[in-house]
Formats: C-alpha cells, sequence, structure tokens
C-alpha cells in the first residue's frame, strides 16, 4: 500500500535506507522488483560492509534493470584506483531468485585502510561507501591513577548544522572563564557534508580554542566517541551534543555531583530536551530556550539546590562520565549496536550491572534541540536496537516503568518551577493570562488556569501558564497546600477569576475568589445536552 502512495523518488529513498540489513530473500526479491519498475531512475544498487575479523570487504551489486550481466565497480583506496567486476555468487541474491554466478563482491584488505570507496561506473557509491577497513576498537588500558583533579575531555561530535554547532562551541568557549575545572574541548569532525562548517572548525583549531579531531569518513557517534574517550586515558569525559548550549560553571557542577559517591557512573543535567531530565515534563521535547531564558533557568537551577537523584539511565546529549567507571565498564558496543540509537542506554545498564549508578543533576540547565531525526533509516535502527537492549538486560523495561511511575525527578523539578513563579507576572502581559481559569483537569485550555483533581477526601490542583518557551506548572495538595497557593496567586497580576463548572470543585478553590478579592465568573454547562 506504501509503494502506491510514495513518489518513486521518496520509495527509493525509504527502500535504500532498509537495503543494508536487509536479511531475508523474500524481502529483498520484493524491494528489487519495486525498483525495477520504476522508470528515469538508476537501476544499480549495492551494499557493502567491512568484516573486521576476515579483513575482508563484503557485499553484492547488481543492475536492476540488467541482472543477467555482472556490474563493474571502481575501487579507491590509499590513492589507488582499481576496476573490478562483481562476480563472485552471493547466497541472498541466489534465494531471492537472481542468477547464481555473480552479483557478490569479496574483496580482501590485508592493510589498515582508513577510507575505502566502492563505486559503480558512474561514480555513485554503493551503499556503505566509503568504509573504513581499519582494526576493532581496543579500549586503552585502565589508568593507574584517576579521580576529579584530572583534567577533562569535552567531547563534541559533529556532522552536520553549521549554525547549532558553532554557538554550542561558542557557549563552552565562553563558559570557560567561570569552571574551575580544566577541561579541552574536543570536537569530532565526522566527515561533514558542510565545506563552511570543516572551515570553521579548522579556524577555531587554528586559534588554539579546540582540539579537532577530523574522520577520514564518517564513523557515526559510536565510534567516534569510542576513539575520542579513548584520547586522554586518565581522564573523566562529558559527551555534548553539538545541538546544545551550555552555561555558566556548568561543568564544575555536573563534576561536583559526579564525585558526591565513589558509585556513581554519570550525571545528566536538566534540560528541555533530554528523556527522563527533561523539563518541563520529564520524557517530552520541549522547545529548546532563547540563551537569556535559558541563563535565567540556569541560575534558578542553581539556587534552588534540589539534590541529585538516581536515574535509570543516563542521557547523551550531554553526559558527564567518571574515567574510573569507564575504565571498569568498558566502551560503547560498536559491534553488534548499528549507529544512530541506544548507545548510552546499552552503557549506562552495564554500568548498573556491575553496581554503577546513574544520578540526574537538578542544579544545571543545559539547552538541547534536538529533533534531527534519521527517518526511515532510524526506524530501522530503533528496533534493531531494542531487540539487543530487551535480550541483554530483560529486566529493564520494567524497571524503566516503576521508576517513571514513582517520578523521583518531579520534586525538582516543582523546585524549578517554583523558582520561577517570581518571575512569571511579567510574563503576563495580555488580559487573557490575567484571567484565571479553574476547572476540573479536562476542562481548561486556558493560557492560565487552575485546574484540580479530586483524589478522596484531597485533591491536586495545578496552576499552569502557558508562557514561551517552556510552559509554567506548579502542584499543590488540597486541602495542605492551601495557604501556599494563596500567597502564590496573590504575587500574580490576577484580574478576573473564571470557574468552568462548580460540580465538584474543593471548597479550598470556591473560596478563592473572596479571598483573594477579585471579580469573579461562574460558566455553567449542562451535561444532559
Amino acid at each position: 500500500a506504501r509503494s502506491l502512495s510514495e513518489t518513486p523518488e521518496d520509495l527509493r529513498r525509504i527502500i535504500l535506507a532498509h537495503l543494508p540489513d536487509i536479511t531475508a530473500a523474500n524481502e529483498l526479491a520484493l524491494v528489487l522488483k519495486l525498483l525495477a519498475a520504476q522508470t528515469g531512475l538508476p537501476g544499480t544498487l549495492g551494499v557493502v560492509r567491512y568484516l573486521h575479523d576476515v579483513q575482508e570487504i563484503h557485499g553484492w551489486a547488481i543492475d536492476v534493470h540488467n541482472v543477467q550481466t555482472p556490474v563493474s565497480l571502481q575501487l579507491e583506496a590509499n590513492g589507488h584506483l582499481i576496476s573490478m567486476v562483481a562476480s563472485a555468487p552471493h547466497p541472498l541474491l541466489t534465494a531471492a531468485g537472481l542468477p547464481a554466478t555473480h552479483g557478490g563482491i569479496r574483496i580482501k584488505v590485508p592493510n589498515a585502510t582508513p577510507a575505502v570507496h566502492v563505486r559503480f561506473d558512474n561514480g555513485a557509491a554503493l551503499l556503505g561507501s566509503p568504509l573504513s577497513a581499519m582494526p576493532t576498537f581496543i579500549a586503552p588500558p585502565a589508568a593507574l591513577k584517576v579521580g576529579d583533579k584530572q583534567p577533562v575531555d569535552v567531547l563534541i561530535p559533529v556532522y552536520d548544522g553549521l549554525e547549532e554547532t558553532l554557538e554550542c562551541i561558542n557557549s563552552a568557549l565562553e563558559a570557560r572563564k567561570r569552571n574551575r575545572t580544566p577541561h579541552r574541548l574536543v570536537v569530532i569532525e565526522d566527515a561533514t557534508p558542510v565545506p563552511a562548517l570543516r572551515k570553521a572548525l579548522k579556524v577555531l583549531a587554528g586559534k588554539g580554542k579546540i582540539t579537532l579531531v577530523q574522520n577520514p569518513i564518517n564513523l557515526g557517534f559510536i565510534r567516534s566517541m569510542n576513539r575520542a574517550m579513548a584520547l586522554s586515558p586518565k581522564q573523566d569525559v562529558v559527551w555534548l551534543n553539538a545541538d546544545t548550549r551550555v552555561q555558566g560553571d556548568w561543568l564544575d557542577r555536573l563534576r561536583t555531583t559526579a564525585y558526591a559517591d565513589e558509585t556513581i557512573a554519570s550525571v545528566t543535567p536538566f534540560t528541555n530536551n533530554g528523556e527522563l531530565m527533561s523539563f518541563p515534563e520529564s520524557r517530552f521535547s520541549h522547545p529548546m530556550p532563547s540563551a537569556a531564558e535559558q541563563a535565567r533557568l540556569d541560575d534558578l537551577a542553581r539556587l534552588t539546590g534540589s539534590p541529585a537523584m538516581e536515574l535509570e539511565t543516563g542521557c547523551g546529549f550531554c553526559l558527564y562520565i567518571k574515567r574510573s567507571a569507564l575504565d571498569s565498564v568498558g566502551y560503547l558496543d560498536e559491534v553488534e549496536l548499528l549507529r544512530g540509537y541506544g548507545e548510552e542506554t546499552d552503557w549506562c545498564l552495564r554500568a548498573r550491572g556491575l553496581g554503577w549508578r546513574h544520578v540526574g543533576a537538578p542544579n544545571v540547565f543545559v539547552a538541547h534541540q534536538g529533533g534531527i531525526s534519521f527517518g526511515a533509516e532510524k526506524a530501522l535502527r530503533v528496533a534493531h536496537n531494542n531487540a539487543i537492549l530487551k535480550r541483554r538486560y530483560p529486566d529493564a523495561s520494567s524497571r524503566y516503568e516503576n521508576f517513571c511511575l514513582r517520578d523521583p525527578i518531579r520534586p525538582a523539578r516543582q523546585a524549578l518551577q517554583r523558582a520561577r513563579l517570581a518571575q512569571l507576572p511579567e510574563q503576563l502581559s495580555t488580559p487573557a493570562l490575567r484571567q484565571l481559569h479553574i476547572a476540573n483537569s479536562t476542562g481548561s485550555q486556558a493560557p492560565l488556569s487552575l485546574t484540580w483533581r479530586n483524589k478522596g477526601q484531597h485533591a491536586q490542583a495545578t496552576l499552569q501558564a502557558n508562557v514561551l518557551p517552556l510552559a509554567f506548572s506548579l502542584d499543590y495538595e488540597l486541602p495542605a497546600d492551601t495557604e501556599q497557593l494563596l500567597q502564590d496567586l496573590r504575587s500574580l497580576p490576577l484580574e478576573e477569576l473564571i470557574y468552568q463548572n462548580l460540580a465538584n470543585c474543593p471548597e479550598a478553590l470556591c473560596a478563592l475568589a473572596e479571598q483573594l478579592d477579585r471579580p469573579y465568573r461562574i460558566v455553567c454547562r449542562d451535561d444532559a445536552l
């Protein structure tokens, strides 16, 4: 059905994203049939991968419009160009109904080669090319002495996004003078397709502002970070996404949290977009605040003094990792996991199995844009890596669900929201934001509302304001928090209270108009209509 709704170009793009991971003959036969039916598009298709254990490039290449003839290829490595033909048999092609005599590729690579290009005669690269024909990553030996006196490597992997990347790097450079922790910024340029970005990074490196590592081909996150984490075998590391922004003494605060207990392996800060540590709502992606708004949030987060809390796993957008934990747990799995999803989850769960802990640092706020999608390719990566994680850690899902139900991060989120309350009046700038709508939990979508939900003899009320970029939301338990609620509402420039249906409204809320000395309206609803 999907093949009928997609344009030929989109269908080809979707199929090519999945093609390297197809191992079932019937699935391959189907997609080859779909591609062969397309007109006006190239018929050449091929997939290659490097097998470290045998030091060979394996794969296949065909022309769907002429499957009887072996296709010609060009191999380029170390400045040499070699012509060849896909003349080896390939069992997957044979099982899919193609000729058993050709189509397969087997190329011996006896020497380590950083970049091997495999192309068709028309210059188009096979899927998987260029390849890194290098030995499997071997972690350096554990350091004899590590600790909180060692410098830190802040690792920033870069591929795309000129403006976002430079904003991230510049924020870290600007924050240097605010941090006592000695550190360097290590930028891993993963064969970016953006010439302006490559040039800008070289300029920064030439000025001594960053340490630049340039991959000859795109290695992806896992392989790039493994090699970057091995650059300084005695030092802690911080993973920092290139679409983040840091503020103030962020690194000092992260390191202080990391060394609050010897069993802590990693630390994740508060953010607008970072799984469990997302604010204002956990596990949701929220808009990235401006630099000024982030500065306010980070200052408030620091001043609230909320204690660190244990997490099930950290989040890789900004992850402080102690070297002692890295030496104990090992590096990222670049053998089984496909790049792009779940790498930090696997590492964190391995660490937990060895007795290490992961904590959140609610006294640091790092902004994170996020939202970069791998499209159809990511869906396949997620399914592949999730299957591996479920096999390795069968109880991880239930632990995660229980954690979310307990929500031990909630007090810290509420503390930060309460700290924002003092700034809320200046954001209530329109008449609509000065009308407080009071309704049950499903009864209001107003810009400023106080909703309630009855729970037996008690009720929970939530004060919400749709202010940008991050919504304000503060909870109260009634009647215990009635005085606190009154105090908070008196701090706001309220002009009117609007009750939307008083049925079952808690007594404490019914009395608000009189106690606040504000005019009110009652909007009635007839449920029988």
